[in-house]
């Protein structure tokens, strides 16, 4: 056992005095098993234990001592800072290369799926991009120097987010928006069919508005579906009738028994060529674009028409007026809507006067009307050269046959205008539902008409 060992198992076992310890520490003697003590070995214990303290006083002192230099004392060697790694240095370089490229992301924006099937429109969340500062991490790599680590506090210092853009809503709902079809007639080839309606379709708004409240609040989940909603149109296939041209909507005849033969001529190619034609429900006719310009090539013949000069007559294709009168006429008692309509130059005596139509092909005087009947109509056009008249129809299935239309005339104005003298006449329309007068003579228009002198 060495000294140090002994000690401590001296003071485990606690039955040996201090100051055999110490004769024995000192002496290397064996411990007296005796309790015999002399006054020599008296004295010499107690010159030894007051030498035992001071040694033991003045070692803990300086123990105290070097504990207390280690603590607060630092007498090393300042330490030189850190030198800041060069900016150009190829190092940085490579460092920010190799950070944009395991942390640069480009901005997904939302999409869309279609689900047809379910009738959904699926909107796929976007995700944001990352675009690396080169600049401010190259500054703070640089400040760093060697000491630089990227962390979570670094990259977001440094890291510029793009965010996907706003939905836009009307956008979107525009977009998946399917507007409804009606039902409607189509004439194919002289047979007039009835086409299906189409359903529309249209997201919930409601939903829609949801969603872009919630992906904007950034709180989203990869993806949100949104409810398509089918409408039906205005019109459907069963609110159509088969078309059927048996009712009379509107009619009128008038005589041409004073007409020469070229004018009976003209009249009756004119009216071969609107008879038969069909209208379908919104559709407008023209006059000018259904018989044509009228030319001898075309099998018309001249004949006198009117002008407005003291000689009403000269070389023309007259005969077209008439019919489109007629046409005009039985438009009137149908309660057709007329788009465009002229009065010829000089009343007539075959209509009451402002009763006419007036048809120039080339000076752009035409005769359109429109069929704002929710059915097909057609024109059927006769001729009679025994009576010398000529009567227009307009067929289909009449859904207002309780209104009734009438018409009357009288002459309101005469005047003279450079030299020459003219007349006003004021046409007045009365209607009748159920035999009930709903419209008494009221002011329909007026006509100005060129009085010649004989």
């Amino acid at each position: 056992m060495n000294k140090k060992d002994i000690i401590k198992k001296a003071l485990q076992d606690n039955h040996l005095d201090k100051e055999n310890i110490l004769n024995k520490i000192l002496y290397e003697d064996e411990i007296p098993q005796t309790n015999l003590i002399s006054p020599k070995q008296k004295r010499s214990r107690f010159v030894y234990s007051c030498i035992s303290i001071i040694v033991g006083l003045t070692l803990g002192i300086i123990t105290s001592y070097i504990l207390i230099t280690d603590i607060f004392l630092d007498d090393s060697k300042p330490t030189e800072p850190i030198k800041p790694i060069d900016y150009n240095n190829e190092t940085i370089q490579i460092m920010v290369l190799g950070i944009e490229e395991n942390n640069n992301k480009a901005v997904i924006e939302h999409s869309f799926i279609k689900d047809e099937q379910n009738l959904v429109l699926k909107i796929i969340t976007g995700t944001p991009g990352v675009q690396i500062n080169a600049d401010k991490l190259t500054a703070i790599i640089k400040n760093s120097g060697e000491a630089f680590e990227l962390s979570d506090t670094v990259l977001d210092e440094v890291a510029d987010i793009t965010y996907p853009k706003p939905l836009d809503v009307d956008f979107i709902f525009e977009k998946y928006y399917i507007p409804a079809v009606n039902a409607r007639y189509e004439n194919n080839n002289g047979t007039i069919v009835i086409v299906e309606d189409e359903p529309g379709e249209q997201l919930s708004l409601e939903e829609l508005n949801l969603v872009k409240k919630v992906i904007d609040s950034k709180n989203t989940e990869e993806f949100y579906c949104v409810n398509i909603i089918c409408f039906d149109p205005e019109i459907k296939t069963s609110d159509l009738t088969a078309p059927e041209f048996t009712d009379n909507i509107g009619t009128a005849s008038t005589s041409f028994a004073t007409s020469e033969f070229v004018r009976k001529h003209n009249l009756k190619l004119a009216a071969e060529l609107i008879n038969g034609y069909i209208l379908l429900p919104g559709e407008i006719f023209s006059f000018n674009n259904i018989v044509g310009e009228p030319t001898i090539p075309e099998g018309y013949s001249q004949s006198p028409i009117f002008e407005n000069q003291k000689n009403p007559f000269e070389s023309g294709m007259f005969g077209f007026c008439h019919v489109s009168t007629t046409l005009y006429n039985a438009l009137l008692y149908g309660g057709f809507e007329i788009i465009e309509r002229y009065p010829i130059s000089q009343r007539v005596t075959y209509v009451i006067s402002g009763m006419d139509a007036a048809v120039v092909y080339d000076d752009e005087k035409d005769l359109k009307f429109k069929n704002n009947f929710d059915v097909p109509v057609k024109i059927v056009s006769t001729v009679s050269t025994a009576e010398s008249t000529i009567t227009i129809e307009i067929k289909g299935i009449n859904k207002n046959k309780d209104i009734k239309y009438s018409f009357s005339s009288e002459k309101t104005n005469s005047f003279t205008q450079s030299g020459k003298n003219y007349e006003e006449y004021t046409v007045y329309r009365t209607v009748t539902k159920n035999n009930i007068i709903i419209e008494d003579k009221k002011e329909f228009y007026k006509n100005i008409y060129l009085v010649f002198l004989k």
